[in-house]
């Protein structure tokens, strides 16, 4: 009775098309047509699910992705690559001067010849779907432990977004000794004042 159900409702989606409501799920916002939220719904869940089981969490991957590669390149001191992961958007908010300097005191900072991520938790993730396009941003938290030192580590990054591509890669990240990190408990997630860039060693806010 449950498949005929899903059934007919991907069937009714067929025909009906000038339906429009608002569709929130958890955190992600999709304003289209009924019918075809109740598809993409259906459609994404059941592939998330395929995913999870077989171990494979698509939003932990693409922030994970987007780190692994940031911190592989610093290890090279490659500044220039680095930079190249940043949204072309991002990059002209920061100003390249500005966001060369703040990636040289990246790799200052960051003292390690090998490290292994490891991610407390999921990354919050925020879609956005209207008429077939969609853009999604990821904002996680992840543990780094290196050679030398541990470090905590914020991300925030756009993985899709078929408004601007000028807007896909890194925004913002925040790194800091483990060690000096004010509340050992929870992942840090950087300085409670939102700012894009690159930021090291700041205090979790009081």
């Amino acid at each position: 009775m449950k498949h005929r159900v899903i059934c007919l409702l991907i069937a009714i989606s067929l025909f009906v098309t000038d339906c429009n409501i608002n569709v929130a799920i958890g955190e992600k916002v999709y304003p289209m047509g009924f019918f075809e939220g109740i598809q993409n719904f259906l459609y994404d869940y059941s592939i998330h699910r395929f995913l999870e089981n077989r171990g494979i969490l698509v939003d932990d991957k693409e922030a994970y992705d987007y780190t692994d590669a940031f911190l592989s390149l610093a290890l090279k001191k490659d500044v220039p690559a680095m930079k190249d992961l940043f949204a072309p958007n991002a990059i002209l908010e920061i100003g390249e001067d500005r966001l060369d300097k703040m990636l040289e005191e990246f790799v200052d900072y960051f003292e390690a010849n090998s490290y292994t991520l490891e991610m407390p938790i999921g990354p919050n993730t925020s879609e956005r779907r209207d008429h077939g396009m969609k853009s999604k941003e990821l904002n996680g938290p992840l543990e780094i432990i290196t050679d030398k030192k541990e470090y905590r580590l914020a991300i925030k990054c756009t993985s899709c977004n078929d408004w601007d591509d000028n807007n896909i890669g890194i925004w913002s990240i925040y790194i800091i000794e483990k060690s000096k990190d004010t509340d050992l408990e929870h992942p840090y997630v950087g300085d409670k004042k939102y700012r894009t860039g690159i930021y090291f060693n700041v205090n979790r806010p009081t």
